[in-house]
């Protein structure tokens, strides 16, 4: 093949899941993508991306390639970070797919007890409720242990989603939650079948459940880390759920030292939350 760039396209709209997306990804636009695939198609003699219900996506007919294609980008990637990791010419760039609670309650804090991790590293954090693939992350942590994809998965902890009420309105019917379509923990029918009533509001994030919460004294599922530090609060009995939390990482990136000191970082916070809790400094 003449042109490789052009499989970075490929490799966007596969990632990503549209080709207006995958513009975004690499800073064009949707007219340059086109272009790419258009200019793939010749030379492959098959469509490379067909339409679907939801917009144009890939052709399941390349995806060995798209397949070939990733671990090509991912061994590059890795061969840069060795480079640099022998050379000492500047930070490795690494991208962090987790819930925002992940975030913000387990890894942020861990930072300061971890600050050589930043003379080395330049960290990108991306919030997502339930991570499933990827996607343009170097490194994902999910409850939904991935079933497919080339990847390095391995156990960091758990994590608790509980439904709380006010002390001060235990009697509440209404609730709030997140979208239907994301229930990793399968917890809200059975919630729902407490409260004898579908969610009043639903939102995108836990820390909107926890702000409509304060806002109506509305009850809500919430992360255990988060309901159990808020005083006026408390956890419905026998409505609490735990999941495994996986962190993943493309298989080609193995030996990869800007992988190996990241993934070791977020071992280290997950243990250090284990044996601390959440509230220790």
């Amino acid at each position: 093949m003449d042109r490789w760039d052009d499989l970075k396209f490929l490799l966007a709209i596969s990632k990503t899941g549209t080709m207006a997306s995958a513009a975004r990804l690499l800073g064009t636009n949707a007219a340059t993508v086109s272009r790419r695939m258009d200019r793939l198609s010749e030379e492959l003699g098959v469509t490379p991306v067909i339409k679907t219900p939801s917009g144009w996506g890939p052709n399941p007919e390349i995806a060995a390639l798209i397949d070939a294609s990733d671990s090509f980008q991912e061994h590059i990637r890795r061969e840069k970070n060795i480079l640099r990791s022998r050379t000492g010419v500047g930070p490795s760039d690494i991208c962090i797919g987790c819930s925002p609670v992940i975030s913000n309650r387990i890894l942020f804090p861990h930072l300061k007890r971890d600050p050589n991790l930043l003379e080395t590293m330049r960290l990108t954090f991306q919030d997502r409720i339930l991570v499933e693939t990827l996607s343009d992350n170097d490194v994902i942590l999910t409850v939904a242990q991935p079933s497919n994809g080339r990847l390095m998965v391995r156990k960091v902890g758990a994590f608790g989603m509980a439904a709380y009420v006010h002390k001060d309105n235990r009697d509440t019917k209404d609730w709030v939650s997140i979208p239907a379509n994301i229930q990793p923990f399968e917890l809200g029918d059975v919630v729902q079948d407490h409260f004898g009533t579908e969610p009043r509001i639903r939102v995108d994030t836990f820390q909107h459940i926890q702000n409509v919460m304060q806002a109506t004294g509305f009850a809500g599922i919430l992360p255990t880390l988060v309901g159990e530090e808020e005083p006026h609060l408390e956890r419905v009995e026998d409505l609490t759920r735990v999941a495994d939390i996986f962190m993943c990482y493309h298989e080609s990136r193995k030996g990869d030292p800007a992988i190996e000191a990241t993934t070791r970082f977020i071992a280290d916070a997950f243990t250090y939350l284990e044996q601390n809790g959440p509230t220790a400094g």
